[in-house]
């Protein structure tokens, strides 16, 4: 697994960074290997450019990912391995991601989204 991410290292300066490998999840947790994300030009933007508030560097950020369940702890019940997943995790672009799943149908939490995605599972 690729362990990757993309760090804003300056205003205007946009590098790759290494995020080092993953723990095993735990017991309500996925881990996703991100197939997708989507940059926007609109936070993203405003955090590389240090518009609107934003401005520390370095930083990450970014929210929209898409990726494939490749572990999933041993109380996760609305998730399998190998399931596609869109899920809105506010961490930076990333190979990939830790979360925790507990809860009803769609997981909506204060600090994530995650939702399968149909033909993928």
């Amino acid at each position: 697994m690729r362990t990757s991410g993309i760090e804003y290292a300056a205003k205007g300066e946009m590098t790759f960074c290494d995020i080092g490998k993953p723990q095993d999840p735990k017991d309500t947790e996925v881990l996703i290997r991100t197939l997708f994300s989507g940059i926007t030009n609109g936070t993203e933007r405003h955090a590389l450019m240090a518009e609107h508030l934003w401005g520390q560097f370095p930083s990450r950020h970014g929210y929209q990912h898409v990726g494939v369940i490749e572990k999933a702890g041993k109380e996760v019940k609305n998730f399998s391995e190998g399931d596609w997943v869109f899920f809105g995790h506010y961490v930076g672009h990333r190979a990939w991601n830790v979360v925790d799943v507990a809860g009803p149908l769609a997981l909506a939490t204060e600090n994530h989204l995650t939702v399968p995605l149909p033909g993928h599972s």
